[in-house]
């Protein structure tokens, strides 16, 4: 039998998690980890290819850390990259696809949807489904 992250992984859900939403959460696995987000939003507020140093030194990451995230972020389609080598020093640029771009905004709709959620604001989605009394599939306040 496959443990909880090794399902997460595999996109299926877990299933207090089934049972507490009305719908599955559009959550995206491969963008969610707080360092891809941190780079996502960097390439994000930049809004033009990004050099690999440049993202190192503003993410305050080691050059191995930042690269195993950008080949996981390329690899799923959000970023692309680029080499090039102007005045011969090969250097490599990121940025985010159309595609990554699409992704990462549903990502952080997701996320402002369940905040307001837990917060109790008055325009929140119904993310919760209707009690169905104090039985065990009823989610605990």
């Amino acid at each position: 039998m496959q443990n909880v992250r090794d399902r997460l992984a595999l996109g299926s859900h877990c299933p207090y998690i089934s049972r507490m939403f009305r719908r599955p959460l559009p959550l995206d696995k491969s963008i969610h980890p707080e360092t891809r987000l941190a780079i996502l939003g960097l390439l994000r507020r930049r809004g033009s290819p990004v050099d690999f140093t440049t993202l190192r030194e503003d993410l305050g990451l080691s050059g191995g850390n930042l690269l195993s995230h950008l080949r996981a972020l390329e690899q799923s389609g959000v970023i692309a990259s680029q080499r090039e080598a102007p005045l011969g020093r090969t250097r490599t640029l990121y940025r985010l696809t159309d595609d990554g771009l699409r992704r990462v905004v549903s990502h952080a709709r997701a996320l402002k949807d369940i905040a307001a959620t837990l917060e109790g604001a008055p325009d929140a989605p119904d993310l919760f489904p209707a009690s169905k009394g104090a039985g065990e599939d009823s989610p605990r306040p």
